[in-house]
């Protein structure tokens, strides 16, 4: 019978990350899946946590509700992103053996945090037809007494007459603003300042998308089925949720959790450099009987160097690969300098003519140099070039596997890169 938490795909939030490793970082998918999956059983944890804080405010009288900002919630957010960030960043750094696309990595999943709590704006063509359809209800209202439908008329004419080529990312902001002036609030508006201006049977509840939005609806769902108070607050939980429809909140929002998550992103970088402080340790040690090749990659992510709130997990010092006897580069390399020189040359000509054979054979799509450290398992070109230049710094198992692969057969490399899923 087939494991059904193994067939399990990952929530659709992941693909675009995982599409981002795999391709540019060269990461195979085996591992960001694993790692992936334990960033998102923390993950649901961290919002499982917020759910309930954001509960514990609808449950409330609502009068008690009167001068509450949506701005009073962006901390319980900014925890939750910093420790998505950090499940991310901590649960994958067993896959970086290298500092730079480590780096890189973090800056990419700290924009999918960000994207992730905020809601996707909607096209022009759909504020359009949104806005038309909300126009209509208004004029059904025969709201004499409100100029709102008036303006949002008004609007609405004046971008009718744009072609779909000359919509631009400014006039999406304005109609946005025009749709929205009186409904949405601002983030360190009170609640009851945003009720004596606000249009409050012009609301739409139209969900943009976003874990902002669905945090606050399931927060209130709650709150409706265990408290009998909740009746009232709910107009604020459903005005706060709709606060980032606006630009300018949007805009705000993310700066004020960025900060946060700049902070996180320096404590993780901490970690690798920790974690490869760590390896250096246990490779020149001469009672160790273990080194490592390539960096500092860990064998369990349970060893990792943990970080939680900027202060480092005591206990034993991580296990790393056993791949080879401690050895000094001087031990691997005692040529001259000449010695390296036609070493060098002789190196590259044997990977010159193995590609050769490779191409000649015409395998599915053409072989190059980074498929060759790719199917040994390298992240990055660096130890690759290390060795093809005879350089000192080149491991002497990185010698022993690039050898071994420019002694295979073409067919069987070809084979080797499909398993790897590398081709």
């Amino acid at each position: 019978m087939e494991d059904k938490t193994k067939s399990q795909a990952l929530p659709e939030r992941y693909d675009a990350l995982l599409e981002y490793v795999s391709s540019e970082l060269g990461l195979l998918p085996v591992g960001l899946d694993s790692a992936f999956r334990q960033a998102e059983s923390r993950r649901k944890l961290a919002e499982l946590k917020l759910r309930r804080t954001l509960k514990a405010y609808w449950s409330r009288p609502y009068p008690a509700l009167d001068s509450l900002r949506p701005f009073n919630l962006l901390p319980l957010f900014q925890e939750y992103a910093e420790a998505t960030f950090r499940a991310m960043g901590e649960e994958c750094l067993q896959l970086f053996q290298d500092f730079e696309p480590y780096d890189s990595f973090l800056k990419v999943v700290e924009g999918w945090v960000l994207n992730s709590i905020l809601p996707t704006p909607k096209t022009f063509e759909q504020l359009l037809a949104q806005l038309d359809e909300r126009l209509t209800r208004l004029n059904r209202l025969n709201r004499e007494d409100s100029e709102y439908p008036l303006k949002l008329e008004t609007a609405i004419d004046a971008f009718k007459g744009k072609s779909a080529q000359s919509f631009s990312g400014e006039d999406i902001d304005r109609l946005t603003e025009a749709a929205i002036e009186l409904q949405i609030i601002r983030l360190r508006e009170p609640f009851s300042s945003y009720e004596t201006r606000a249009e409050a049977s012009d609301y739409s509840t139209t969900s943009w998308g976003g874990d902002w939005e669905r945090l606050f609806d399931d927060s209130l769902v709650d709150a409706l089925k265990q408290s009998s108070d909740s009746l009232g607050a709910s107009g604020v939980a459903e005005v706060f949720g709709a606060a980032l429809k606006s630009t300018a909140n949007r805009r705000d929002a993310a700066e004020f959790w960025e900060v946060g998550l700049e902070h996180t992103h320096g404590v993780l970088i901490a970690a690798w450099w920790k974690m490869s402080a760590a390896a250096i340790r246990a490779d020149s040690s001469p009672n160790s009987p273990e080194g490592i090749v390539q960096g500092t990659k860990f064998t369990d992510s349970a060893s990792a160097v943990k970080l939680m709130d900027g202060v480092t997990a005591q206990g034993a010092a991580p296990n790393y690969e056993a791949n080879r006897k401690s050895t000094t580069g001087a031990e691997i390399h005692s040529e001259s300098g000449g010695d390296r020189t036609r070493d060098a040359a002789n190196r590259r000509a044997a990977v010159d003519a193995f590609l050769r054979k490779c191409n000649e054979r015409k395998m599915r799509g053409r072989a190059t140099r980074r498929h060759i450290w790719q199917a040994v398992g390298h992240t990055t070109a660096r130890q690759f070039e290390y060795w093809q230049a005879s350089d000192p710094k080149a491991s002497r198992r990185s010698d022993e596997d690039f050898r071994r692969i420019l002694g295979m057969d073409p067919a069987k490399f070809e084979s080797l890169l499909e398993k790897k899923l590398i081709i």
